[in-house]
């Protein structure tokens, strides 16, 4: 019989609580069950994407090292998430519940294309021309996936990982620039931009310091125009080739983006790999 703690990183273990809970067993004690499990397997694929992502020679390389290194990453994933956990848990109860979780604002500093927010949730900025899109992160994955899958086809990315740079970028739909642009990757109005312009506030790192900036931004007649743009202007920019040069791995990606420039945010490829997480964390539940 598996324990709570050698289950916690099992995905049939993480099946058939969900389909307990769907059942109607909602009771407190089976939604936290989920959750947790869910979290850990969260924290299990943020750490292996971190690991991906580093840079040289392993020194504890050699046969049989990624298992070791995969079964490290599961005690890892268990200890983060034992007890209160790192409170992922405790909101996916709330909303498995029937509950509104709180909105929690995060922020990355970007420079040249982009504006960029962390994948916590922000408040909402109405749209005056553009229809809102759903505030849920699962809700606003299910809205753009289709949208992002064509784009994706065209970049040769897995699309969780375009809907992650536009969860990143827009704070799960809630924070485009001037609320109405419908621009889901923040990217700015050039002097070669012949289309509409939005003026927003910003944040920017310089030497080191993180700044507020008025920045102007491109805005577009619809989220489909905002793919579309993504599409032509990472293709149409000799600095991103690189970046679109790894055969869709997602920390290469973020990796090439942060090294070309996209942002100016230091975390910005870690911030990227965890939005794209979440995305995949969403597609799960």
């Amino acid at each position: 019989m598996k324990t709570e703690s050698s289950a916690v990183t099992d995905f049939a273990g993480l099946n058939a609580l969900k389909a307990k809970a769907a059942g109607g067993a909602r009771d407190e004690e089976t939604l936290r069950a989920v959750a947790r499990q869910f979290e850990a397997l969260l924290m299990q694929q943020v750490l292996k994407s971190a690991r991906a992502a580093s840079l040289g020679d392993d020194l504890a390389g050699g046969p049989g090292a990624d298992t070791y290194k995969d079964m490290f990453d599961q005690q890892m994933a268990q200890q983060l998430s034992a007890g209160r956990g790192l409170g992922i848990a405790d909101v996916l109860v709330r909303q498995l519940s029937g509950m509104t979780a709180p909105a929690a604002a995060g922020s990355a500093a970007t420079t040249g294309p982009a504006v960029a927010a962390a994948p916590a949730a922000v408040p909402l900025r109405a749209a005056v021309n553009a229809a809102p899109l759903p505030a849920d992160p699962e809700q606003f994955v299910r809205a753009v996936w289709p949208q992002a899958e064509a784009a994706a086809r065209e970049l040769g990315l897995p699309t969780e990982v375009v809907v992650g740079h536009a969860a990143l970028e827009s704070g799960w739909g809630r924070h485009r620039p001037a609320g109405d642009s419908n621009n889901l990757f923040g990217i700015k109005a050039d002097a070669g931009w012949r289309g509409a312009r939005a003026s927003s506030e910003t944040s920017e790192v310089r030497d080191g310091v993180e700044r507020r900036e008025q920045a102007e931004f491109r805005r577009y007649g619809s989220t489909a125009d905002s793919f579309s743009d993504y599409v032509q202007f990472l293709r149409g920019n000799p600095r991103y080739a690189q970046a679109l040069a790894h055969g869709g791995d997602a920390a290469r990606f973020a990796q090439g983006l942060q090294q070309a420039g996209y942002a100016t945010d230091p975390r910005y490829a870690s911030k990227l790999l965890g939005a794209v997480e979440r995305v995949r964390a969403a597609r799960i539940l």
